[in-house]
């Protein structure tokens, strides 16, 4: 009775957490003026003259565009369609976050994590755009549950289709490979129980799926490799002497911090390095490992780019969420201690 009461609550939780991410994504959905990038992800989306299959190639972006193309193809109105679809993939993405934490840590985690993650300006902002990056988001945040569920149940399937998600962001933008150091940290975790041949197997059906939505795209990937690479160009920095790639790594920096105080506000940037320095110093722990994939994904980001945009890093905020939502619960979980340590003991009667 009991359990079946405490798991109504936590759909009903649920349930509100999504009704508040739809309406933030979906309301006044067109108000917002075209971006110069969403009509160009639309027109390249059915356009292969104009943006060959190579050129995306080098570009690192592919299934992105396939992904618009319906929408670009045979929609009456493409631009607001493809605004609507995203906007939809981002509501599910707040469900996946709920259920990862859920995994991860517990109810009130994941409550914490799936509020945030439905009200966050910085994500449904983008949320409300027909861009690439909130399907980054999906495709790692949904591979992470695949995963956790293979772990659990010895599943090579989910292990697969983990790995196949993993590479259609991949597919998406080159840049995703960055979140492979979250699955490598996740692989270790499942070795410290010993059962070597099984994370071995489970290892091995994640890099078949990881490969296999690459493979189609294998010829052009080489081809791309052994050419003049576009996206080295347009977007890495060259270094051009130290002092130059130092300057660009301070300046995206500051973009970053520039970034969190428009989005979030400073109150959410204090929350947030609050939370990362929690994690760092608690035992080692998927919390540590949110942290670290956070902290190396906005500093390669600084380091290298020179083409440098907010949109970026919004699949890297699911691991900064994640180290928010644990510092908040267990702030919340010692908060209850303090009060039930408190509380008055009830009154024994003293038998006379």
């Amino acid at each position: 009775m009991l359990s079946s009461f405490v798991a109504s609550r936590q759909s009903l939780v649920l349930f509100a957490i999504l009704a508040v991410a739809a309406v933030v994504r979906l309301l006044n959905l067109g108000e917002l003026g075209p971006f110069i990038d969403e009509t160009g992800h639309l027109y390249a989306a059915v356009d292969y003259d104009f943006y060959p299959l190579l050129g995306r190639v080098q570009h690192g972006k592919v299934f992105g565009y396939m992904f618009f193309y319906p929408m670009a193809k045979w929609a009456s109105d493409p631009f607001w369609t493809t605004r609507v679809v995203v906007a939809l993939v981002g509501v599910a993405t707040t469900a996946g976050i709920y259920f990862v934490l859920r995994r991860l840590a517990n109810p009130v985690a994941a409550a914490i994590g799936g509020g945030i993650w439905a009200l966050w300006p910085y994500v449904s902002f983008h949320d409300r755009m027909a861009l690439h990056d909130p399907l980054i988001t999906f495709f790692i945040v949904f591979a992470t549950i695949l995963w956790l569920r293979a772990l659990e149940r010895d599943a090579r399937l989910e292990s697969f289709g983990s790995g196949v998600l993993m590479g259609l962001a991949i597919g998406t933008k080159v840049s995703a490979a960055m979140y492979l150091l979250w699955f490598g940290f996740l692989l270790l975790a499942s070795l410290a129980g010993g059962d070597y041949r099984r994370t071995a197997r489970l290892f091995l059906f994640f890099v078949l799926g990881l490969v296999a939505p690459l493979a189609s795209l294998a010829s052009l990937i080489y081809t791309s490799l052994t050419n003049q690479n576009q996206f080295a160009d347009q977007f890495l920095n060259d270094g051009g002497g130290t002092g130059s790639r130092l300057t660009l790594f301070v300046l995206n920096l500051q973009k970053v911090f520039t970034w969190f105080r428009s989005y979030s506000s400073v109150p959410f940037v204090v929350l947030a390095v609050l939370s990362l320095i929690f994690c760092f110093r608690r035992p080692w722990g998927l919390h540590s490992a949110a942290a670290v994939t956070f902290v190396a994904v906005v500093l390669v980001h600084c380091l290298t780019l020179k083409v440098f945009f907010a949109r970026y890093l919004v699949p890297d905020l699911f691991f900064l969420l994640i180290c928010v939502s644990l510092s908040l619960s267990a702030a919340w979980a010692h908060l209850a201690s303090l009060r039930r340590e408190a509380a008055p003991s009830p009154e024994v009667p003293v038998a006379q």
